[in-house]
């Protein structure tokens, strides 16, 4: 795990690095900390929409043009909500940021502005965490009366406070890592540096920029910041409206830090073509392992017909996610505002009909690397802005009202996530000549995902380490004869199940020796 450090350029003022000790006392605070004893938002019945919170009262009266951008679970397990709105549940303190506690059941506000409202005061776009402080940006100005605390401040747990110098425009996206605090967004010379304009890292005591244009002192970023990921290993992913980042040819609205060149690079390396997401903007980046997912605005992403709104790096190209029911185009036809991984899937929202032809994906679907799944029945003509996963919890927050039939869903609401079966049962072996002959019983829940797709068998030589997985096809029979092992030798074996939703759990081993 690298800790990063920031340098300022020479002309602009001499070199500024993080004090190890001091990173490394942060990093320590932010990994011991956590949310054990905590009370979890409980889900809904999986594959159903519910409400986040208690019948009564309603989040927000109605009619209202209430609007919630985005959730996340903070690490004390309550959930925090922020967007555009006022007096959540009644609460004349909860404007544009207001916290869930599901080991009470109520909604409250932040701190406030003296005057018994919201202490922000403005739309807020984003929030993150930094060694258990809370951390607002968005488009507010003197945050809970503290003057300069503009577009980002910090929430102590009893007030909101300034950090740094004052940003000058809009706070779009936040990310953390290693004690370190990343924004994104429409701001422009930070701390007075004609460089520094629409990301930036803090580290605690002050701001620095992240890299140069090449062409003077012109900003690394030249446009808005919509989204940012900022991984353990130092690397942030930057998306949004900027071109050319730093000075690649080939990072078009997607992009990411290196910590060690300081230097941003394309996603897919130089052979990316220029304009990968032209015309266009990007909202979303969600990295899994080797492949960078990105949402939002878009055609045709690398020349792929299918690579429309929403598109993934695998490692090698860049391709769309399955294509429309006529194979003719990409498979979302509109704006993907949010994502979010869950297990081997990929969930997108936004504003979309029908992803991937399926008439109950609209406005949210999740891709499993073969196909698009419905998650219950959104409203058409629904926008849904922001998703938060906690287990097997989904929150998502937009603008909606009685999302998927259920009432009192306005705005924000909970769905309970399928999942991949439970474990085979009472697997049995028995050993021939090179072989075993596998067999066992169906799992005893599918988990709300659907029919078992597949069955995976695995084995390995007693004593080793690692597992293999046998190459028998995709089949549903609960029997397999495993061939080509060694005579005399034992081994053991496993099994899975897969339906749409993911692979579940496996049996215990069972060893057996081949004869």
């Amino acid at each position: 795990m690298r800790l990063v450090a920031f340098r300022r350029r020479a002309s602009l003022g001499s070199r500024v690095s993080v004090p190890a000790a001091v990173l490394a006392a942060a990093l320590a605070l932010a990994l011991a900390g956590g949310a054990a004893g905590v009370t979890s938002l409980a889900a809904p019945p999986t594959g159903q929409w519910g409400r986040v919170g208690p019948a009564v009262p309603k989040l927000f009266p109605a009619p209202n043009a209430n609007e919630i951008l985005g959730a996340k679970f903070g690490p004390d397990g309550r959930l925090y909500v922020f967007g555009s709105f006022t007096n959540a549940a009644g609460d004349p303190t909860a404007d544009d940021l207001a916290v869930y506690d599901p080991g009470t059941g109520l909604w409250a506000g932040l701190g406030s502005n003296g005057a018994g409202d919201g202490a922000l005061g403005g739309t807020v776009y984003a929030i993150t965490w930094v060694n258990g402080t809370l951390y607002a940006g968005g488009d507010s100005i003197d945050a809970g009366g503290v003057v300069g605390a503009d577009y980002l401040a910090a929430w102590t747990g009893s007030a909101w406070t300034k950090r740094g110098t004052s940003l000058n425009n809009k706070v779009l996206a936040l990310a953390s890592s290693n004690g370190l605090l990343y924004a994104g967004g429409m701001f422009t010379n930070v701390d007075g540096h004609s460089w520094i304009d629409h990301v930036a890292v803090f580290d605690g005591y002050a701001w620095h920029g992240m890299g140069f244009s090449g062409a003077g002192s012109d900003p690394a970023l030249g446009d808005t910041v919509r989204a940012l990921q900022a991984l353990p290993d130092g690397r942030v992913f930057a998306a949004g409206d900027f071109t050319n980042a730093g000075t690649n040819q080939n990072a078009d609205h997607v992009a990411w830090w290196d910590p060690g060149s300081a230097t941003w690079n394309p996603v897919g390396g130089a052979a990316g073509p220029d304009g990968l997401f032209m015309p266009g903007t990007l909202n979303a980046v969600a990295v899994v392992g080797s492949k960078v997912y990105v949402g939002g605005s878009f055609d045709n992403a690398n020349g792929d017909f299918r690579a429309d709104n929403v598109a993934v790096w695998n490692g090698s190209d860049w391709t769309g996610l399955g294509s429309n029911v006529a194979g003719t185009d990409g498979a979302i036809a509109d704006t993907v505002t949010s994502l979010a991984v869950y297990g081997s899937n990929v969930i997108a929202a936004g504003s979309f009909l029908d992803a991937g032809g399926n008439a109950a994906a609209d406005t949210i679907a999740a891709w499993n690397g073969t196909k698009w799944l419905a998650l219950g029945v959104p409203n058409q003509g629904d926008v849904i802005d922001g998703l938060a996963i906690s287990g097997r919890t989904l929150v998502a927050t937009g603008y909606f009202s009685s999302i998927g039939g259920a009432l009192g869903t306005d705005r924000i609401a909970a769905f309970g996530l399928p999942a991949g079966p439970s474990a085979p049962r009472t697997l049995a072996g028995t050993a021939g000549a090179k072989k075993v002959t596998l067999s066992w019983a169906a799992p005893a829940t599918l988990n709300g995902g659907g029919p078992v797709r597949d069955f995976v068998i695995q084995y390995r030589k007693k004593g080793a380490t690692a597992w293999k997985t046998f190459a028998d096809g995709v089949k549903t029979t609960r029997s397999a004869i495993v061939t080509g092992l060694l005579s005399g030798t034992t081994y053991e074996f496993r099994v899975s199940a897969q339906n749409d939703w993911g692979t579940g759990p496996c049996t215990a081993a069972l060893s057996t020796k081949v004869r």
